[in-house]
């Protein structure tokens, strides 16, 4: 299963980190302009366990729709969430608030396990 993984530093302790994503349409504002996610409904509040997101997204001149759970949540660590239906066989996202090198800063580190739908030829693409 290929995994992406991204390390982002940041001027904000582990414990704010977390809290900027608690807030309400945090998810808004972490997508790009040029990559429109439209979050269709959810149900839950923060990061919990269990907070669902259902959302569209744009794939080719088309769109597509994704559902994500949130499984695990250890603030102010990180939060992990899934793919329960959606464009890829499989998807999970481990959120992670690291310390920084100095005082109030941090590392925001995302790592997705993902697999490509349509098996081997999904793959090749």
């Amino acid at each position: 299963m290929p995994v992406f993984l991204r390390r982002t530093p940041n001027e904000a302790s582990p414990e704010a980190l977390f809290a900027w994503h608690e807030r309400p349409a945090a998810f808004g504002r972490l997508t790009p302009p040029f990559d429109p996610v439209e979050v269709v409904s959810r149900e839950g509040a923060g990061l919990g366990v269990g907070v669902r997101l259902a959302l569209r997204t744009k794939v080719g001149p088309g769109s597509t729709q994704w559902e994500a759970v949130h499984t695990a949540c250890t603030p102010p660590s990180g939060f992990v969430d899934e793919q329960r239906a959606g464009p890829f066989a499989s998807w999970v996202h481990h959120h992670r608030f690291l310390p920084g090198d100095a005082p109030d800063t941090s590392v925001l580190e995302d790592e997705i396990h993902w697999e490509a739908p349509l098996g081997a030829v999904g793959r090749a693409f």
